[in-house]
């Protein structure tokens, strides 16, 4: 494969400054909104154009790598994740204490 590296060059240019810098690593809130939204457009158009699948995957990647960084996830136990769930939602667990001892006599053996 034979490259034109000058118009290489030319295109990428054109496209860096179309997208206003925003293919470079994000830093601040403020390139990640324009990063989101910019990804958002590139999504929608890509519909029609295909070739657009490209930058929009460097922009998720782009826009992943700052969110990893600027929001950092906790890493959780399944069971942590399951506690954090059941008080998100308001549930308690069904028998949170042994039953009384009268329950217990109450139950028959199969």
């Amino acid at each position: 494969m034979t490259v034109d590296h000058d118009a290489l060059f030319s295109a990428w240019k054109v496209v860096t400054e179309l997208a206003d810098g925003l293919l470079d690593p994000i830093d601040t809130p403020e390139r990640h909104a324009a990063a989101f939204k910019l990804e958002e457009v590139t999504w929608a158009a890509q519909r029609a154009r295909l070739e657009l699948s490209s930058l929009l995957r460097l922009l998720t990647e782009n826009i992943q790598n700052y969110e990893a960084v600027a929001f950092p996830q906790p890493v959780r136990s399944p069971g942590q994740v399951l506690a954090s769930l059941m008080t998100v939602m308001d549930l308690s667990p069904l028998h949170s204490h042994s039953p009384p001892a009268s329950a217990l006599r109450s139950w028959t053996a199969w």
